[in-house]
């Protein structure tokens, strides 16, 4: 499989929600708690996402491309049990192909294609849950959900044959019914190992620039050096790198070198904005120290209005092979202006 999209929730504040792609019908909802307020997944010190109020029912959701198989994880914790969705996967027109819930028992309940599936688990302080989906050709259909990285709910029959193309999650319960996830992954049918199917319980970390890379030729807006303009937890308007001269790029130095286990992806991610109208566009690149040269994650087209800018390198694009410390740290990551 590949990964569409992975959220530390450490990268950004509550008035950037929708900027990087999350919607509601109650967004006022949803907040990044950054200050201590919750435990946040395996002692992770930053950010979670949060929903707090008094309104019952609203859902926080985001689209990705449409996909025959999409499975989707994440971290959540509640502080009561009613009967609302965890994490639910959506046709392009919103409907729902299969949903994961927690029921007010405390259980978990599955959902797809009329088929309903329950189970009782033991759900309390953050649990990590996955959901899959694959649609079907008849009645043959298929959703199942993972809990701790154990298979406990599973339906063969749904009669749902859309391909997913949206993640709705973290559905508000009321006033007692709030909740926080963290460390969440997507990922759809395509590509291969170790990205093939279920990640299990994963821990996503943000890091800033620590440095100049192979090139600087965005104009600082202060005269200090590039990276120190984009090296903040959270997006900074005070200070930014400029450029409107095609080909110009800027690299900078990670500084990670203490990740264990298997790194599944690196997500590079713009805070950024086109000056003016136009069809401002760039290229989010990588150059390994020694490697092939430069390397691109893809473009993307820039709005009049500050917005996040992403794109996923499965493995290191150099030799096409699972991500190291080693890796990572001969490479530096950047932008790069490909129309103006």
């Amino acid at each position: 499989m590949t990964v569409l999209y992975i959220d530390s929730f450490d990268h950004y504040i509550t008035s950037n929600i929708n900027d990087k792609g999350w919607s509601s019908s109650d967004i006022d909802l949803y907040s990044i708690d950054d200050t201590g307020g919750v435990t946040r997944f395996m002692e992770d010190p930053l950010g979670a996402m949060q929903s707090s109020g008094f309104n019952i029912g609203p859902k926080l959701t985001r689209n990705y491309p449409p996909s025959d198989t999409v499975v989707v994880g994440c971290a959540w914790v509640t502080s009561s049990f009613r009967e609302r969705t965890i994490l639910e996967l959506l046709d392009t027109s919103g409907n729902s192909l299969a949903n994961l819930e927690v029921t007010s028992g405390g259980g978990l309940k599955l959902t797809s294609g009329g088929v309903v599936e329950e189970v009782s688990a033991s759900v309390a302080g953050y649990q990590y849950y996955e959901l899959k989906y694959t649609k079907g050709t008849g009645s043959n259909g298929f959703a199942e959900v993972r809990h701790q990285e154990s298979i406990v709910l599973t339906i063969t029959t749904s009669s749902e044959t859309a391909q997913a193309a949206g993640l709705s999650c973290l559905e508000h319960g009321g006033a007692s019914g709030g909740g926080s996830m963290d460390d969440l992954y997507i990922l759809n049918g395509l590509g291969g190992s170790p990205t093939d199917d279920y990640l299990g319980i994963v821990r996503i970390d943000a890091f800033e620039p620590n440095g100049n890379g192979v090139d600087t030729d965005f104009d600082s807006s202060t005269g200090g050096a590039n990276y120190t303009h984009v090296n903040s937890d959270t997006p900074d308007d005070g200070s930014w790198n400029e450029s409107n001269t095609l080909n110009d790029r800027d690299l900078h130095t990670m500084g990670v070198s203490a990740i264990s286990g298997t790194i599944f992806a690196i997500q590079p991610v713009l805070y950024a904005i086109a000056t003016d109208a136009g069809g401002v566009s760039v290229d989010i690149i990588s150059e390994k120290s020694g490697g092939a040269g430069e390397q691109s994650a893809g473009i993307r087209t820039l709005s009049t209005n500050n917005q996040f800018e992403y794109k996923v390198f499965d493995n290191d694009p150099d030799d096409d092979t699972t991500w190291t410390n080693t890796k990572i740290d001969a490479t530096d990551f950047g932008y790069k202006v490909n129309t103006i």
